[in-house]
């Protein structure tokens, strides 16, 4: 026992040290808190902010990319805007069939780029890619001639080996062609010899030729070409189609006086070129603009511009004539009119999306990704759609430049494939 005297000197709120050392012992443990484990609630809201934090920061990183894009990248080109009508239902005419996929593959592999067709006594003639002029008789090829200069083979030698495009014969033997680099040709096909028609430091009102597409000749012997852009080579026709830009121009030249001007200096990438019957007018491709235009050479509308068929289902490439009477028009990328939103539309009403993607990569780069799908149409001296070829999955066929028709046979070129497509018409129905 604690004497009285410890008792009275000890402070009044002082404890006993049992008590005291129990006071501490315990503290502790009223001062700990059990930890709960997390609920659905908690792991739900945390999932919650870092998905929160991750789109912020790729909103902010995109956001990012693009202010650089478009503060410090200058542009490649100036689009335009253009809102084309909404595309063809494939119904009658264009309903779809699978016709093009009876297509025989021909010269797979030894052929490529097969731009355009003239044909002679069953002889066909082409241009490929590494400049040639080729011929095809009885399941062969063999050379005629090269306009330019080696090295050939690659696309960043197109400018000086040459790339023959559209084909004519003016007389026999005698092939008119355009070389998308180079000019225009007359080449005797018997011999190989050829004679410099136009040459590529040739202009219009000052303004130079950059890309020779499609020529032909008419009754009167002018020659009528395309030059699709004053601006852009062939090598660089994405852009052309991402420009959406009226810089093309359709040309003629007088041999006899050696002069040459342009009758229509602003339009959307032309391209293909046919004569109507008795050289009344003469028919091109606005293939920005999925139109053919027809342009009247003789009688009351001489000189005057009309257009022939609108709101083609895809890119016209080149129009040739039918057996029938009409005409054939080859088209490139269908595919990008398809579908519920078709991307080219989309991207021609959004001139700054357009601008954007040329700033970064050459935009034949996005043609990859088209949905593939093959697709011809004929139609009559109207303009009328009378029959539709497709091959839906675009396995067999894709994208067609141009379609040399026999009577019995249909030929189809492309300019970049590796093949001659043929089409037997008598053992192809619907």
């Amino acid at each position: 026992m604690e004497s009285e005297s410890s008792l009275r000197q000890r402070k009044p709120d002082q404890k006993p040290d049992n008590e005291e050392t129990k006071s501490q012992s315990d503290s502790p443990k009223k001062r700990r808190r059990k930890l709960k484990p997390p609920t659905i609630v908690d792991r739900s809201c945390s999932l919650l902010k870092f998905v929160i934090y991750t789109v912020m920061f790729g909103v902010f990183f995109v956001c990012s990319i693009t202010l650089f894009i478009a503060l410090v990248i200058p542009d490649k080109i100036h689009a335009t805007t253009f809102n084309a009508p909404t595309p063809r239902p494939f119904t009658g005419a264009l309903a779809p069939n699978t016709r093009l996929q009876d297509v025989e593959r021909l010269f797979e592999g030894q052929v490529s780029g097969a731009e355009s067709f003239a044909m002679q006594k069953g002889v066909i003639y082409t241009g490929t890619h590494d400049g040639k002029i080729i011929r095809i008789k009885d399941g062969k090829i063999s050379t005629v001639a090269t306009f330019g200069n080696k090295p050939c083979g690659l696309e960043e030698n197109e400018h000086i080996c040459g790339r023959p495009l559209g084909l004519k014969f003016e007389s026999e033997n005698q092939l008119l062609v355009a070389d998308a680099y180079l000019g225009i040709f007359r080449l005797n096909v018997k011999t190989g010899k050829f004679k410099h028609l136009v040459e590529n430091d040739r202009s219009a009102k000052g303004v130079y030729f950059k890309f020779f597409n499609d020529i032909v000749k008419g009754s009167d012997r002018t020659i009528f070409f395309t030059d699709s852009s004053h601006k852009w080579q062939r090598r660089e026709f994405g852009y052309i189609i991402m420009e959406n830009e009226n810089c093309g121009r359709v040309s003629w030249f007088d041999e006899k006086t050696n002069q040459m001007d342009s009758f229509l200096n602003k339009a959307y990438f032309p391209n293909g070129m046919a004569i109507g019957p008795d050289g009344e007018y003469l028919l091109f491709c606005e293939t920005t603009r999925f139109r053919v235009h027809k342009y009247y050479l003789k009688g009351e509308k001489a000189g005057q511009t009309e257009t022939f068929i609108s709101n083609l289902p895809g890119f016209p490439d080149n129009i040739s004539p039918s057996s029938s009477g009409g005409f054939w028009i080859g088209l490139a990328y269908p595919g990008a009119r398809s579908g519920s939103m078709p991307v080219i539309d989309f991207l021609y009403q959004h001139p700054w999306i357009r601008n954007m993607i040329a700033k970064v990569i050459d935009p034949r780069t996005l043609f990859r990704f088209i949905p593939k799908y093959g697709l011809i149409i004929e139609v009559n001296q109207k303009g009328e759609i009378v029959q539709s070829l497709h091959d839906p999955t675009g396995e067999v066929v894709s994208s067609v430049s141009e379609v040399l028709d026999t009577g019995n046979e249909l030929y189809l070129g492309s300019f970049g494939g590796n093949y001659i497509g043929r089409l037997n018409l008598r053992k192809s129905k619907n």
